[in-house]
């Protein structure tokens, strides 16, 4: 199927940030019209808009009401105040992008065609995601307004699923846990590799195994180590040496514990917890 939709369409960007600067310049090759980039700063509403040939706006008040999509890619707390300051319009399709921001929020807003577009996906400023493996996590007010935002969409990636925003906050619990929380177990690990003078790249391969493995066989089948075991000896050991590091210590102390309480054989073992 070709991925496009109407050269007609017109979309706004409310938002200058990382999901902003990987999703607009599809829509754009896509064929949209990007009329405006909306961010509180000149800097990055410029940055975007030039990328796009839209026109950048600080101000809300200075938006468009022609557009088919407002598109609103911000921090949650940051959409949650604009939203009680500046109700949308009820002039085309509003939607936002957050994992965690119910879709009701615009139920007060005035707007009758509303929904989400949750991509799932890590993004960091200037670094550019392959957005056609990402899956999309959609929801709308009704049907016809689910199909405009479906097939917004359609554009990103092929991997669109209907999502309610009740299961979305749990899909996004579980994405901060994976990414969120592993990157910060790496920094972790980095600062303990900075003891033997070695690159965190030798984490790799123990980390591309794990991925694999978990995959493959599923997460607890996959789970080994002291814990796994059931090894206290081990376990006591790795404590003693995390004494100067406290932070470090209490996430492994707690990280044992559900591993002994959750994936060990019969759960035989008791906990660690100090």
């Amino acid at each position: 199927m070709t991925k496009s939709i109407s050269i007609y369409s017109k979309v706004t960007m409310i938002g200058a940030g990382s999901v902003a600067n990987n999703i607009l310049p599809i829509l754009k090759e896509s064929g949209c019209e990007i009329l405006q980039v909306y961010s509180r700063t000149e800097e990055s509403a410029d940055s975007l808009a030039e990328k796009t040939g839209a026109e950048a706006v600080t101000s809300f008040d200075e938006i468009n009401r022609i557009s088919d999509y407002y598109i609103y890619c911000l921090k949650d707390d940051v959409l949650k105040t604009l939203f009680e300051k500046h109700l949308p319009f009820d002039v085309g399709t509003h939607l936002h992008t957050s994992g965690s921001v119910p879709m009701n929020i615009f139920e007060k807003c005035g707007c009758k065609s509303y929904g989400v577009m949750y991509p799932f996906q890590t993004f960091t400023k200037g670094r550019k995601i392959c957005m056609n493996d990402v899956p999309v996590f959609i929801e709308a007010v009704d049907r016809k307004t689910c199909a405009k935002i479906g097939c917004l969409a359609d554009v990103l990636t092929e991997n669109v699923y209907l999502m309610p925003s009740d299961k979305r906050e749990n899909l996004h619990i579980a994405g901060v846990m994976m990414n969120n929380f592993v990157n910060a177990l790496f920094c972790m690990s980095e600062e303990l590799l900075k003891k033997t003078k070695l690159s965190i790249d030798v984490l790799v391969p123990i980390l591309n195994e794990t991925i694999k493995k978990a995959v493959e066989i599923g997460p607890r089948a996959a789970q080994t180590g002291p814990a796994r075991r059931g090894d206290y000896s081990v376990i006591e050991q790795h404590m003693a040496l995390l004494e100067n590091m406290p932070e470090c210590r209490k996430v492994y102390s707690v990280l044992t514990d559900y591993i002994l309480n959750n994936t060990t054989r019969n759960n035989e073992f008791q906990g660690i917890s100090e």
